[in-house]
């Protein structure tokens, strides 16, 4: 039962963070809108380096014009994949859970239309 309840917690966490890390990409997305209607271009530029450093979609996850298109952080697993590592070890690197890393490999993989982790790494570069 504690493994169990343990895993409810950290479902549950992840959740909560997914959805901090969506509030947190739309105030940083307005304080940059606000800064370039400022003519605050630098501190623009800094807060979009580090939403993509962050791989924060400042747009929000709704917004994106083209689903198809892989997102910031799909990009850095991806070339993680593409260098052998395993989710756990990807998820260690990203600081995310393994569970998370499996999600992102998984929508990888759909959005390049392979059906495997060879597959993904085969073609790092052909779609972004």
């Amino acid at each position: 039962m504690n493994d169990f309840m343990a895993l409810l917690v950290a479902r549950q966490n992840e959740r909560e963070l997914a959805a901090a890390l969506e509030r947190n990409a739309a105030a940083l997305g307005t304080a940059v809108a606000g800064a370039q209607g400022l003519g605050a271009s630098l501190v623009a530029r800094l807060g979009r380096d580090f939403a993509t450093q962050s791989g924060l979609a400042l747009a929000g996850p709704g917004q994106r014009p083209n689903t198809d298109e892989l997102t910031v952080r799909e990009r850095q697993v991806l070339a993680l994949v593409a260098g052998g590592l395993t989710n756990r070890l990807i998820g260690g690197r990203l600081f995310i859970s393994a569970k998370t890393a499996s999600v992102h490999v998984s929508a990888i993989m759909r959005k390049l239309g392979v059906s495997s982790r060879t597959g993904v790494a085969a073609r790092p570069l052909t779609k972004k």
